[in-house]
Protein backbone atom coordinates (compact mmCIF):
# COMPACT_ATOMS: atom_id res chain seq x y z
CA UNK A 1 0.00 0.00 0.00
CA UNK A 2 1.32 3.44 -0.93
CA UNK A 3 0.86 6.09 1.74
CA UNK A 4 1.58 9.78 1.29
CA UNK A 5 2.90 11.91 4.11
CA UNK A 6 4.23 15.47 3.62
CA UNK A 7 7.29 14.68 5.75
CA UNK A 8 8.77 12.99 2.66
CA UNK A 9 7.66 15.61 0.13
CA UNK A 10 10.38 18.16 -0.68
CA UNK A 11 7.92 20.39 -2.57
CA UNK A 12 5.62 20.52 0.43
CA UNK A 13 8.65 21.40 2.55
CA UNK A 14 9.59 24.21 0.14
CA UNK A 15 6.06 25.58 0.44
CA UNK A 16 6.10 25.42 4.26
CA UNK A 17 9.49 27.16 4.39
CA UNK A 18 8.30 29.84 1.97
CA UNK A 19 5.29 30.51 4.21
CA UNK A 20 7.57 30.82 7.23
CA UNK A 21 10.05 33.08 5.42
CA UNK A 22 7.22 35.25 4.13
CA UNK A 23 5.87 35.84 7.64
CA UNK A 24 8.87 35.86 9.95
CA UNK A 25 10.21 39.28 10.96
CA UNK A 26 13.91 38.46 11.24
CA UNK A 27 16.23 39.35 8.37
CA UNK A 28 18.94 36.71 8.66
CA UNK A 29 17.48 33.57 10.14
CA UNK A 30 19.31 30.59 11.59
CA UNK A 31 18.78 27.48 9.46
CA UNK A 32 18.06 25.51 12.65
CA UNK A 33 15.31 27.98 13.57
CA UNK A 34 13.70 27.41 10.17
CA UNK A 35 14.02 23.65 10.71
CA UNK A 36 12.27 23.88 14.09
CA UNK A 37 9.51 26.16 12.80
CA UNK A 38 8.98 23.89 9.80
CA UNK A 39 8.74 20.90 12.12
CA UNK A 40 5.91 22.57 14.03
CA UNK A 41 4.12 23.65 10.86
CA UNK A 42 4.22 20.02 9.73
CA UNK A 43 3.27 18.63 13.16
CA UNK A 44 1.31 21.40 14.92
CA UNK A 45 -0.01 19.03 17.59
CA UNK A 46 3.57 18.82 18.87
CA UNK A 47 3.42 22.51 19.89
CA UNK A 48 1.90 21.23 23.14
CA UNK A 49 5.34 19.85 24.07
CA UNK A 50 7.16 23.21 24.07
CA UNK A 51 8.12 24.55 27.50
CA UNK A 52 6.87 28.11 27.03
CA UNK A 53 8.19 31.14 28.93
CA UNK A 54 5.85 32.43 31.65
CA UNK A 55 4.75 35.35 29.46
CA UNK A 56 3.52 32.93 26.77
CA UNK A 57 1.57 30.49 28.98
CA UNK A 58 -1.76 31.84 27.68
CA UNK A 59 -0.94 30.38 24.26
CA UNK A 60 -1.16 26.86 25.68
CA UNK A 61 -4.95 27.16 25.26
CA UNK A 62 -4.53 27.58 21.51
CA UNK A 63 -2.18 24.59 21.33
CA UNK A 64 -4.54 22.38 23.32
CA UNK A 65 -7.23 22.93 20.66
CA UNK A 66 -5.05 21.31 17.98
CA UNK A 67 -6.26 17.75 17.43
CA UNK A 68 -3.77 14.93 17.79
CA UNK A 69 -2.96 13.04 14.57
CA UNK A 70 -4.39 9.60 13.94
CA UNK A 71 -1.03 8.17 12.99
CA UNK A 72 1.39 6.80 15.51
CA UNK A 73 4.52 8.94 15.20
CA UNK A 74 7.96 8.58 16.80
CA UNK A 75 9.27 11.05 19.36
CA UNK A 76 9.89 14.63 18.26
CA UNK A 77 13.67 14.47 17.99
CA UNK A 78 13.49 11.40 15.71
CA UNK A 79 10.87 13.10 13.55
CA UNK A 80 13.04 16.19 13.17
CA UNK A 81 16.04 14.03 12.35
CA UNK A 82 14.12 12.17 9.63
CA UNK A 83 12.92 15.52 8.27
CA UNK A 84 16.44 17.03 8.11
CA UNK A 85 17.40 15.71 4.66
CA UNK A 86 14.17 16.91 3.04
CA UNK A 87 14.61 20.32 4.70
CA UNK A 88 18.19 20.53 3.39
CA UNK A 89 17.00 19.68 -0.12
CA UNK A 90 14.28 22.33 0.13
CA UNK A 91 16.69 25.01 1.35
CA UNK A 92 19.26 24.15 -1.34
CA UNK A 93 16.52 24.35 -3.96
CA UNK A 94 15.51 27.81 -2.71
CA UNK A 95 19.17 28.88 -2.83
CA UNK A 96 19.57 27.52 -6.37
CA UNK A 97 16.49 29.50 -7.44
CA UNK A 98 17.95 32.66 -5.81
CA UNK A 99 14.99 32.90 -3.44
CA UNK A 100 17.38 32.86 -0.49
CA UNK A 101 20.95 34.14 -0.44
CA UNK A 102 23.20 31.21 -1.33
CA UNK A 103 26.39 32.75 0.03
CA UNK A 104 24.92 33.54 3.46
CA UNK A 105 23.47 30.04 3.64
CA UNK A 106 26.76 28.35 2.75
CA UNK A 107 29.08 30.57 4.80
CA UNK A 108 27.02 31.44 7.89
CA UNK A 109 24.31 28.76 7.92
CA UNK A 110 21.73 31.54 7.89
CA UNK A 111 18.92 32.38 5.52
CA UNK A 112 18.21 35.74 3.96
CA UNK A 113 14.95 35.69 2.03
CA UNK A 114 14.53 37.65 -1.22
CA UNK A 115 10.81 38.54 -1.33
CA UNK A 116 11.16 40.14 -4.75
CA UNK A 117 12.30 36.85 -6.33
CA UNK A 118 8.99 35.12 -5.64
CA UNK A 119 6.59 35.10 -8.57
CA UNK A 120 3.18 36.74 -8.18
CA UNK A 121 1.45 33.35 -8.50
CA UNK A 122 3.50 31.76 -5.73
CA UNK A 123 3.09 34.82 -3.55
CA UNK A 124 -0.66 34.62 -4.01
CA UNK A 125 -0.70 30.93 -3.09
CA UNK A 126 1.33 31.66 0.05
CA UNK A 127 -0.97 34.52 1.05
CA UNK A 128 -4.06 32.31 0.67
CA UNK A 129 -2.59 29.29 2.40
CA UNK A 130 -4.75 27.60 5.03
CA UNK A 131 -1.66 27.12 7.20
CA UNK A 132 -1.23 30.87 7.60
CA UNK A 133 -4.83 31.28 8.75
CA UNK A 134 -4.43 29.09 11.82
CA UNK A 135 -4.14 30.69 15.28
CA UNK A 136 -1.33 28.35 16.26
CA UNK A 137 0.65 29.43 13.18
CA UNK A 138 0.42 33.09 14.20
CA UNK A 139 1.68 32.27 17.69
CA UNK A 140 4.49 30.14 16.26
CA UNK A 141 5.71 32.81 13.85
CA UNK A 142 4.98 35.99 15.80
CA UNK A 143 5.86 34.85 19.33
CA UNK A 144 7.75 31.57 19.56
CA UNK A 145 10.18 32.43 16.75
CA UNK A 146 11.26 35.48 18.78
CA UNK A 147 12.33 33.47 21.84
CA UNK A 148 16.11 33.58 22.18
CA UNK A 149 17.49 30.62 20.29
CA UNK A 150 20.66 29.55 22.10
CA UNK A 151 21.54 28.40 25.59
CA UNK A 152 19.56 27.32 28.59
CA UNK A 153 15.92 28.44 28.26
CA UNK A 154 16.51 29.17 24.58
CA UNK A 155 14.23 27.75 21.92
CA UNK A 156 16.50 24.76 21.30
CA UNK A 157 16.24 23.90 25.00
CA UNK A 158 12.50 24.63 25.28
CA UNK A 159 11.63 22.41 22.32
CA UNK A 160 14.14 19.64 23.17
CA UNK A 161 14.63 19.21 19.42
CA UNK A 162 18.28 20.26 19.12
CA UNK A 163 21.30 20.13 21.41
CA UNK A 164 21.81 23.43 23.24
CA UNK A 165 24.34 22.65 25.98
CA UNK A 166 27.39 23.41 23.85
CA UNK A 167 26.08 26.64 22.34
CA UNK A 168 28.37 29.63 22.69
CA UNK A 169 26.15 32.18 24.36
Amino acid sequence: MLVYHPIYDSYHCIFRILCILHDIQQVDIEVDLIRILDFYVLFPSRLKNIKLPQAYISYKKIFKQIPDPYENLPIDIKLLDSLKEIQNIAIKTLAAQNIIDKQTYLEKNKIIFFHKNISQNISSIILNSKIRQQDWYSVLIEKISLIKFYGSNGLKDRTSLLEYQYDSV
